[in-house]
């Protein structure tokens, strides 16, 4: 959904887009004659396919692969399954499936939120999950020690595609420049929106030189 971050399972919003990468060695099946065409079935709805035909782009210089692009709109909330079918040009199909969770935008989503190393020497990165796909984001990342002194405020503003934050660098100084000592350390994102929500998650870091 919306870009290749998209793990089966995640939130999304009530207008994603279906990104479907494809490819085949022997081409894709783009004809659209009958019972070949490039299909979706919304939780398993067999009886109203969603044609994809014309939603498919083939890569440049190529007909081997290409992706299809499909705006879905008003999404019911709640969780829902997706299932894709596609043909190549020896009329093989192949199907794939995934799950996602459908959240009011206005309901503000932060989850999976992880930091990569970790524990890391030089620099990490914070990234998670969120349904504000196509927003800005305030994001802030205050960084505490275990006596629960707050050591170090990060604040950028993001924008996201899809429904994975843009990685944040920190290189492991704190507020006054100087590289924090080895240990624990606890960490809090708060992301905010331009209407004003707000979602907050805390997780813990190692730095270890």
């Amino acid at each position: 959904m919306n870009d290749t971050t998209f793990i089966s399972g995640d939130q999304t919003h009530e207008n994603p887009i279906l990104l479907a990468l494809l490819s085949d060695e022997s081409g894709i099946n783009v004809t659209g004659s009958i019972g070949r065409d490039i299909i979706a079935y919304l939780n398993g709805n067999i009886s109203d396919p969603i044609r994809l035909n014309n939603y498919f782009e083939a890569d440049l210089d190529t007909y081997q692969s290409g992706r299809v692009l499909y705006p879905f709109r008003r999404l019911e909330e709640g969780r829902h399954t997706l299932t894709l079918r596609a043909w190549d040009t020896h009329n093989n199909p192949s199907d794939a499936t995934i799950e996602f969770v459908v959240s009011s935008m206005e309901q503000l989503i932060l989850e999976h939120l992880v930091n990569y190393p970790n524990p890391f020497s030089d620099q990490t990165r914070f990234v998670f999950k969120h349904n504000q796909a196509g927003s800005d984001m305030d994001i802030r990342i205050e960084i505490f020690d275990l006596q629960g002194r707050l050591v170090r405020t990060i604040e950028e503003r993001v924008f996201s595609s899809g429904f994975q934050s843009t990685p944040i660098l920190w290189d492991g100084t704190g507020n006054d420049g100087s590289l924090l000592g080895n240990g624990l350390y606890i960490y809090r994102v708060t992301m905010k929106t331009p209407e004003g929500n707000r979602a907050r998650q805390s997780e813990r870091l190692i730095i270890f030189r």
